[in-house]
């Protein structure tokens, strides 16, 4: 295999690998943006029943993330 064939076969892996990570990441970033809008959008007493704060609760998904 010529240096150059080598090099694309290369730069051809790195680019899927990078993509598969971006995608993980931006997955990520979603998941934690819809974990932090429904969590403003429950109401305190629903917290009171399960027994946390909202603060408490905030931190607890900060964590996961």
């Amino acid at each position: 295999m010529s240096s150059l064939s080598q090099r694309s076969v290369f730069s051809a892996a790195t680019s899927r690998v990078n993509v598969r990570t971006l995608s993980r990441v931006v997955a990520g970033w979603l998941n934690l943006r819809r974990s932090k809008i429904a969590l403003s959008k429950l109401d305190d007493r629903l917290l009171d029943d399960v027994g946390l704060s909202r603060s408490e609760a905030e931190r607890i998904i900060d964590r996961w993330f």
